[in-house]
């Protein structure tokens, strides 16, 4: 196994291990751990909701969420490379050369899994911690409680048992209210998707078409928030706080961890930090404005020394603001 070959291995195997490092409190949340036990007041009539079935189960949620994006991801970036008439990389593994889409494929996927990963743990953590009752908490619980008696008008009550025969998995579920993962999981998959789309979707022929899908995106996160209050599964404020939560981590990912918004788009390189591609980008960039003065081309070998000088000059520029 050549060195190349083994440092790209290295690489993903790293990466691999910071996405199971992620998800991995967030399966042993859903798989161990119970959330914490709120009481409840016999008067709130907030959790007296019936039980309904989810108009967007989980199934379906994961499902469009992660393979939307994921399929348009792969496609777009696939033609771009035959827009463009470049693709190969200069990256070989096992003595072959890559596809320039399977590098940019494999970093705008990577990253968009790792930003979902973030998204699922901080709102399941909010959610065992709160433990939030669900406004249909008495009637999937059907607690042993009398709240026609005196006793227990106007107290908050912590010690009670559960006498609904019902699936322990739901016992557990109507205690997750807040904040709505549906809602956060939604915002996060269709805003990042929108964000995406902004910076790669370059097709010239329509001014709206971009938009279109865009707005598709938000509607369909919106959408699938709203039937959160209508099946009775969250209040407003927990769907209020799910689409906060997916919409900032959408954006920090989208900002701060992907190259996205970089001036100067050029296909990723496995050994190219995001400071030195830029640097590189933007010489190049200077290369073409040079190539062209008054209709004279400049001489190729003055050009490379001056493309050196400038790629040289902005790496360095690059690390000192980072």
């Amino acid at each position: 196994m050549d060195s190349e070959t083994k440092k790209i291995l290295t690489r993903v195997s790293i990466d691999f291990l910071c996405l199971v490092a992620v998800g991995v409190p967030s399966l042993y949340l859903h798989l161990f751990a119970q959330p914490y036990q709120r009481g409840f007041f016999c008067d709130d009539m907030s959790i007296r909701y019936p039980f309904k079935q989810s108009t967007v189960s989980t199934v379906v949620l994961y499902f469009i969420g992660l393979g939307l994006p994921i399929i348009v991801m792969i496609l777009l970036e696939v033609l771009l490379v035959h827009r463009r008439k470049n693709a190969w990389s200069p990256t070989f593994i096992f003595g072959k050369r890559i596809p320039v889409w399977v590098i940019n494929s494999y970093k705008t996927v990577g990253v968009f899994c790792f930003g979902a990963l973030c998204n699922v743990l901080v709102t399941d953590v909010a959610k065992y911690t709160i433990g939030r009752l669900r406004p249909h908490f008495f009637d999937i619980c059907k607690p042993d409680i009398d709240c026609n008696a005196a006793m227990y008008k106007q107290k908050y009550i912590t010690e009670f048992i559960c006498t609904s025969k019902d699936n322990t998995s739901y016992l557990k579920d109507s205690r997750l209210s807040f904040p709505s993962g549906h809602s956060s999981f939604a915002a996060f998959t269709m805003v990042y998707l929108a964000l995406y789309l902004q910076v790669r979707f370059q097709w010239q022929g329509s001014f709206l078409l971009k938009r279109f899908f865009q707005l598709c995106c938000v509607i369909m996160a919106w959408c699938t928030a709203l039937s959160r209050v209508s099946d009775y599964k969250h209040h407003w404020s927990d769907v209020l706080v799910g689409l906060f939560i997916g919409t900032t981590v959408s954006f920090l990912t989208v900002l701060y961890v992907s190259q996205l918004f970089d001036k100067h788009k050029t296909p990723f390189n496995f050994h190219q930090s995001g400071a030195v591609s830029s640097a590189s980008n933007q010489a190049m960039v200077e290369k073409q404005d040079l190539t062209i003065q008054d209709g004279v081309h400049a001489a190729p070998v003055e050009l490379d020394r001056l493309v050196a000088e400038k790629s040289k000059y902005y790496s360095t520029m690059t690390w000192v603001h980072s």
